[in-house]
C-alpha cells in the first residue's frame, strides 16, 4: 500500500502587477501552512519525497511545512508549474518504488482533477462525505490523502485510492 498526499498550495496575495509564478504567500496562507505542518507531524503524514513546483507560493508553502516533515528528499519539478492531472499523474507514476509515501504540492485545478480521477468508485459514508467536501470546493492550503493498493507507483491508475483525509485549513484546530 502507498500513500500519495496532495496539497494545494497555501494562500497566495494576488496584486496584479506581480507575474503569477512569482505570488508570494498571503499572512493567511503563511499561517495556515504552518498549522497544516503541525497536522502533518502530529497525523504521523511524513513524506519520503515531496515533489514541488517552482511557483513562489508551492515553495513558501514547502518552506513553513519543512520543520514539521523531518528530511524527506525533495524535488523542485518546473513541469508541476499548472499541469495537468495527467501531468500530475505521469510524474507520481515515475516515483522510485521504493517511495511509500509521496507528498506534491503543486495548483488547482490539475492537483484538485488528479485527486478525483484517483478515488476508486466504492466507498463508506465517511468516505463520501470526505469526497463530497473536496468536490465542492480544494481550496488554497487543503490536503488530500489518498492511499492506492499498489506495490509501485508505475502502477497507480486512475480509480484506484481511497481518500483516507481531506482536510481543509479552515476544519484545523485553532484557525478560522
Amino acid at each position: 500500500m502507498k500513500q500519495l498526499m496532495l496539497l494545494r498550495h497555501a494562500k497566495a496575495e494576488s496584486e496584479p502587477s506581480i507575474d503569477d509564478a512569482d505570488r508570494p504567500l498571503s499572512a493567511r496562507g503563511k499561517h495556515d501552512a504552518t498549522a497544516m505542518g503541525a497536522v502533518l507531524r502530529r497525523r504521523g503524514l511524513i513524506p519520503q519525497l515531496v515533489l514541488c513546483s517552482p511557483a513562489v507560493r508551492t515553495r513558501g508553502t514547502l518552506a513553513l511545512l519543512a520543520p514539521a516533515l523531518g528530511e524527506p528528499a525533495v524535488r523542485i519539478e518546473s513541469e508541476l508549474y499548472l499541469a495537468s492531472w495527467k501531468q500530475i499523474l505521469s510524474r507520481i507514476q515515475a516515483v522510485e518504488p521504493a517511495v511509500e509515501r509521496v507528498l506534491v504540492i503543486g495548483h488547482n485545478p490539475g492537483l484538485a482533477d488528479c485527486a478525483a480521477s484517483l478515488l476508486d468508485r466504492e466507498a463508506d459514508r465517511e468516505e463520501r462525505e470526505r469526497r463530497a467536501l473536496m468536490a465542492a470546493k480544494f481550496p488554497t492550503g487543503a490536503l488530500a490523502v489518498i492511499d492506492v493498493p499498489v506495490t509501485t507507483w508505475a502502477q497507480l491508475t486512475p480509480f484506484a485510492g481511497a481518500l483516507s483525509a481531506f482536510l481543509r485549513p479552515k476544519d484545523l484546530p485553532g484557525l478560522r
